[in-house]
C-alpha cells in the first residue's frame, strides 16, 4: 500500500521553521491546487502526478520517497 506523509512533513516543517502551515499556504507556494494537496495529505487519492510530486519535493526539500510510503499489501 502506498501512503502520503504530507502531514507528518507540514509538522514537521512547522517545527523547523515556527511557521503555521496550510493546504492555502502550501498551494500557493507551489501552484497545486488545494484540493489536490488535501486529498494527498489525507490519503483519498489515486494517483499523482510528477508535477506535483516535484512541487512537493521543491517545497519541503525532500526526496519523492519522503513524500510516499510503501508498505507490501500483506502487512496492512
Amino acid at each position: 500500500m502506498i501512503k502520503s506523509n504530507v502531514k507528518v512533513l507540514m509538522k514537521q516543517k512547522e517545527l523547523d521553521d515556527g511557521i503555521r502551515l496550510s493546504y492555502d499556504l502550501i498551494a500557493a507556494e507551489t501552484g497545486i491546487s488545494r484540493s489536490a494537496i488535501a486529498k494527498l495529505a489525507n490519503n483519498r487519492t489515486t494517483m499523482i502526478s510528477f508535477d506535483t510530486l516535484n512541487g512537493l519535493c521543491n517545497f519541503f526539500r525532500v526526496t519523492p520517497d519522503e513524500i510516499l510510503l510503501w508498505t507490501p499489501d500483506d502487512e496492512d
